[in-house]
């Protein structure tokens, strides 16, 4: 199953940066890992569990979530629901993701130990091993939070930015 998972992740990143133009202008990118409320969310994995009376959904085991552009892998990934009169409904709170975290949309890709997105809070924080990818250029740190309302992204601990200017034919 390995395998199928790493074939997925090369067509994906594949064709994720064949799309791209590495001559935009990189003020376009902007933060692009938020998922769409609107749209559905796919997820597979080897298992799941449900506590309804907690209101968690449990995946396990080469997990693949995928909304609209966006794809997210992990291993385990936990989905928070709200809980109305002891019972779960379908409106999601969190969304944690743990193990060999990737993620991957039109403009950028990322790879943590675990990512927490906060949907109500509208924010995504990254950490462990952090790798965040914009077109050539890339930021590693312990961990990253990305503010989906404002756009704002921090960088912290043992940060190491990598930035490669494009030269343009006149």
């Amino acid at each position: 199953m390995n395998f199928i998972k790493v074939f997925i992740m090369i067509l994906l990143i594949n064709g994720v940066f064949n799309s791209l133009s590495f001559a935009d202008d990189p003020k376009q990118f902007g933060p692009s890992f938020k998922f769409d409320a609107s749209l559905p969310l796919e997820i597979t994995s080897d298992q799941l569990t449900i506590e309804q009376n907690i209101g968690q959904a449990i995946f396990t085991g080469n997990v693949i979530a995928s909304q609209g552009d966006l794809v997210l892998t992990a291993v385990k990934v936990i989905v928070e629901y709200q809980v109305t009169d002891s019972r779960m409904t379908s409106n999601m709170k969190k969304l944690t993701a743990k193990e060999d975290v990737t993620i991957i949309s039109k403009t950028q890709s990322a790879e943590a130990s675990t990512v927490v997105y906060n949907i109500k809070g509208e924010t995504i924080i990254m950490s462990g091993n952090v790798l965040l990818k914009e077109g050539v250029s890339a930021t590693s740190g312990d961990k990253l939070t990305i503010n989906l309302k404002s756009g704002s992204r921090r960088m912290e601990g043992n940060v190491r930015t990598l930035i490669i200017s494009e030269e343009k034919n006149e």
